[in-house]
């Protein structure tokens, strides 16, 4: 019952959002954003260059040049030539190719929309396009209520996907051509190319429901059309231009009518400089600038004083290396970084040598998690690291055994273009606890037999993908993540209210709410109180002020072998709302107290509890347990009882609002308020380690005692001082 409540609340609002921004751009004599009506360009930024920049020289004589060069390709021609497991994967790109030759072109009638619209506007599902029997666009269909969307924006969104795959098609085809030399290949290449050239111009800028006049011709955004250019239409003309299938006439239109168009269309982009954004315009700049010679362009994208590749890399890293938004950002900029960097290394300058785009490759390998994935925050949903775009250029540029961890372990089409014509044995990442001062987190190694891996985010509020989430952490440890992240989702539309209430908001993180509201933007990062990485028990804790007016909030955390301490301190001149959130993959998360539905507490105002299903209730003033059922073992949060504790248990949604997870909040209320929690995992065939957590609190001073099948672990905290004073170990065995 209460899920089908939670949809019903949820029900309508991106429909109802849609329509209103509609009628007010019909009332005030506007055009709705749902027309087709072409839209001009922005005022274009004028290329911004220091008075004196080395000179830019580019190759002489038939191509290709700028993705490839002769000896890559006389490399990877052996490679292919060579049969056996090190031909395998270009064998098999001629294959695909050899497929894609023989399908027809299919050219959408006008351009794409962003994949985030691509949404029941009922069920905030993702839609699923249905074809008729000539394979053109019937509707679009929800999985959950089986509605049948049609027209704008879900049209324009499918051709985005079409766009893709002629691109897609087209560059694995040029490559075929670099392998081979066979005239179909650069044929079809040719045709393709031509095709756009013909229609770009005619694909209409149309007004969009994200950012409203930053559409372009083919691709939904500026940086989305330097992807475009970057990644697919600037390698397939330099594999292929050099064919005699390409006429004077074909060169003039593409360039003419495509390519310059294309730059001048970056030009008009408002989000420069740090932006990740900026790293796709500047890819398209110094693609579109060898291709048509333009050395402006080049140096534009490389020395400009408004965001070049140089003045990006010096500015836009955390000091550690760490591009801002996290790591799903921190590669996505990295991908762009990259292929200007390639392109520069084709006409001999080395943008490798800067310090802060090295720091870029090697701190990924630093901060894996168990899983293989970086440690998530904001928007990041969490990327694995193995076989990243970038790594193999990475390695070839520096040489440095500690990226090879980072490298898939079979020869691709990257591997040999780098210079790598041999596979690898898998080497396993050997990580210790690491802190990242500027980045604003760090993570927790500890020991066996548990050894936990936590990361605790105390950044600030940095980008439109940073979330409330300050102070909060996420735990793997005995082989499986144990505390989430449920803010890192998803394939939503970002503007949608689940986005901006739970994901986005504190109540889908492992983090603290004051009175029902997520936190306020912090301007700079919390307070590093101390990080201690040596020991039996690392620890590291944090604090801030910025994150509720008139509210000091410390945490620390420990990471003993066992399990992980939780320690939290709130103080204020006066009474509030404390709710501690946790949140863990798993099944049927209870607590014995919490057995009664009820209602939810009157003064509760957090946008994000209308997400919350599956609601159990109570209160206690004793120790509060919360088990859930994972992997054959349970879970296990000991929560020490400090003062009257009201307890919530239900689940809340992961990867959509079907698929959920255990979720708990611990409420207590006052002026100066402590949590202490113990948490570990129990295989079905063990006893719990932890078997009580005791927290004592008088004037300036905190100490929590952790009693545990060895003896006793005591923890004391004065003036932001904390203190381990460690009982002995003996295995668990």
């Amino acid at each position: 019952m209460t899920t089908i409540l939670t949809e019903q609340m949820h029900k309508t609002s991106l429909k109802f959002r849609l329509w209103f921004v509609s009628f007010v751009f019909f009332l005030l004599g506007g055009v709705s954003l749902f027309a087709q009506e072409e839209i001009p360009l922005r005022k274009p930024n004028a290329p911004k260059l220091p008075v004196v920049y080395p000179e830019i020289v580019l190759p002489e004589g038939l191509g290709p040049h700028y993705y490839v060069n002769a000896e890559e390709v006389s490399r990877l021609q052996t490679a292919y030539e060579s049969g056996g497991k090190v031909a395998k994967s270009l064998a098999n790109i001629v294959r695909q190719a050899q497929f894609a030759v023989g399908v027809p072109i299919t050219f959408p009638p006008r351009g794409g929309l962003h994949s985030s619209l691509y949404h029941c506007p009922d069920c905030q599902r993702k839609l699923k396009p249905v074809l008729d029997e000539s394979q053109q666009i019937e509707h679009h269909r929800c999985g959950k209520c089986d509605k049948h969307w049609s027209g704008f924006p879900y049209d324009d969104v499918y051709y985005t996907k079409v766009h893709a795959q002629n691109f897609k098609r087209g560059l694995l085809v040029a490559k075929a051509f670099t392998l081979t030399n066979e005239d179909k290949y650069a044929e079809f290449v040719r045709d393709l190319l031509v095709g756009y050239a013909d229609r770009y111009r005619g694909y209409k800028r149309t007004k969009g429901i994200l950012s409203p006049g930053r559409y372009g011709h083919i691709c939904s955004t500026d940086h989305e059309a330097g992807s475009l250019m970057m990644q697919y239409l600037g390698p397939m003309y330099d594999m292929t231009g050099h064919h005699p299938c390409f006429t004077s006439a074909d060169h003039r239109h593409l360039k003419g009518d495509m390519i310059e168009p294309m730059m001048t269309y970056f030009d008009t982009a408002t989000m420069r400089g740090k932006s990740n954004h900026h790293s796709f315009h500047n890819a398209g700049y110094i693609w579109g600038g060898v291709l048509t010679g333009d050395k402006t362009r080049i140096a534009q994208a490389i020395y400009g004083t408004n965001g070049g590749f140089i003045e990006q890399v010096r500015t836009a890293p955390s000091l550690e290396g760490l591009w801002p938004g996290g790591y799903a950002y921190h590669f996505y900029a990295r991908r762009a970084l990259v292929r200007t960097a390639e392109v520069a290394r084709h006409i001999d300058i080395d943008l490798y040598a800067e310090p802060q785009f090295k720091k870029m490759f090697f701190l990924p390998a630093q901060e894996v998690m168990p899983d293989g994935f970086t440690p998530n925050f904001g928007d990041d949903p969490g990327k694995y690291v193995v076989g990243r775009l970038g790594s193999e250029e990475g390695y070839a540029a520096y040489r440095d055994p500690a990226l090879i961890p980072l490298l898939s372990a079979e020869v691709t089409w990257e591997s040999v273009l780098a210079g790598r014509t041999m596979p690898l044995q898998q080497v396993e990442f050997e990580n210790e606890s690491i802190l990242l001062p500027d980045g604003g987190h760090a993570i927790l190694r500890g020991r066996e037999p548990a050894s936990f891996s936590l990361a605790m985010q105390f950044g600030k509020y940095g980008t439109s993908h940073s979330h409330f989430d300050k102070l909060s952490f996420i735990l793997y440890g005995n082989g499986q993540q144990l505390g989430l992240d449920s803010g890192k989702r998803h394939s939503v539309d970002y503007e949608s209210d689940v986005h901006q209430a739970y994901y986005r908001g504190t109540i889908g993180h492992n983090a603290i709410v004051v009175d029902g509201h997520p936190q306020q933007r912090n301007t700079s990062n919390c307070e590093l109180l101390e990080f201690e990485a040596e020991g039996v028990i690392p620890y590291v804790g944090a604090a801030s002020s910025e994150l509720y007016d008139g509210v000091r909030q410390v945490r620390w955390l420990a990471v003993a072998p066992e399990y992980v301490l939780v320690l939290d301190q709130l103080h204020s001149n006066k009474e509030h709302v404390y709710d501690w959130w946790y949140h863990c993959k798993g099944e049927n998360g209870t607590v014995e107290q919490a057995n009664s539905v009820g209602q939810p507490r009157k003064e509760s105002v957090d946008p994000g509890l209308k997400y919350i299903a599956d609601i159990q209730r109570g209160n206690a003033s004793e120790n509060l347990l919360w088990e859930v059922s994972r992997n054959a073992g349970q879970f296990r949060l000991t929560l020490a009882n400090e003062s009257e504790t009201s307890v919530l248990t239900g689940t809340g949604p992961l990867t959509s609002l079907d698929k959920r997870v255990p979720a708990v909040r611990f409420t207590r209320t006052g002026k100066d308020v402590t949590f202490a929690a113990a948490l570990e995992f129990v295989d079905q065939d063990q006893e719990p380690f932890v078997f009580n957590i005791q927290v004592f609190v008088k004037e300036e001073k905190t100490s929590v005692t952790v009693s545990h099948a060895n003896g006793n672990d005591r923890f004391v905290l004065t003036n932001d001082q904390f203190l381990v004073l460690d009982g002995p170990r003996t295995s668990r065995e």
